[in-house]
């Protein structure tokens, strides 16, 4: 593993990008912040989620990956093993939003990315892993502002420090500002190359959007916690630890 997010040498080839990777080890290691984000719209009804997963246990139980305070949902890997995406609204009473991978992810099946875009003004929602398009049948997609920003938010783990995640985990991207329609290869090439590997988002993640995200977590990993985007950082409860391999390799 690298020791920071970089541009390898590769002969010939020119240069490859190389993605760190982080481990969260289930037991003792997640990350937490307790105030909003100071950049990034706390609300809106359009998003994009990008995160590479190479998950090392947990199968058949819940794993939070990305969460927020008070319920208001994210990004988990369910106890029936699916990838689920999904948001309630700003009232916190109508879940508006609820991706479900068709397809069971479990530990040893290697590096999977995972891509998801939604607009919920109009019906619109994508769920790619390993760029092959995964959304389970009758996603919810209500027309209805997205609750972003709740002060807590947790990462690997959920408040509490319940439901840890045993899994490496590189370039994770949340951007609350735009949508992408990922149907289209040429923005899925903006995340996930065509031989299947991690592309340079940028120092700040503004790469492939041309504006930053509001979480960017792409350093190696013991600065991983760190937000690139400079909206503001976790707190890493246990030790992250570099991960196995990279999803570059």
């Amino acid at each position: 593993m690298l020791a920071v997010n970089q541009f390898a040498g590769f002969g010939a080839g020119g240069k490859k990008y190389v993605a760190n990777a982080a481990k969260f080890d289930g037991t003792n290691d997640y990350l937490r912040r307790t105030i909003d984000w100071t950049g990034g719209a706390l609300s809106s009804k359009v998003g994009i989620l990008s995160a590479w997963i190479n998950l090392k246990g947990g199968d058949g139980s819940l794993m939070n990956i990305n969460l927020q305070d008070g319920g208001f949902l994210g990004f988990t890997r369910t106890a029936a093993n699916k990838y689920r995406v999904a948001f309630y609204d700003t009232g916190g009473g109508t879940i508006s939003l609820d991706l479900l991978s068709n397809s069971t992810y479990l530990n040893g099946s290697g590096w999977k990315h995972i891509l998801a875009s939604w607009d919920v003004a109009a019906a619109a929602a994508h769920l790619y892993v390993n760029d092959v398009s995964d959304l389970a049948g009758s996603p919810t997609i209500i027309n209805n502002t997205l609750e972003y920003g709740r002060e807590v938010f947790s990462f690997g783990a959920d408040q509490a420090g319940g439901s840890k995640l045993n899994a490496d985990v590189s370039d994770f991207y949340f951007n609350t500002d735009t949508y992408l329609d990922f149907s289209s290869s040429a923005n899925r090439r903006k995340f996930i190359s065509g031989s299947g590997k991690p592309v340079f988002l940028g120092l700040d993640g503004s790469v492939p959007t041309g504006a930053k995200p509001q979480i960017c977590l792409t350093n190696a990993f013991a600065t991983w916690h760190q937000n690139v985007t400079g909206y503001g950082d976790f707190t890493v409860t246990g030790a992250l630890a570099a991960g196995s391999n990279s999803p570059s390799d």
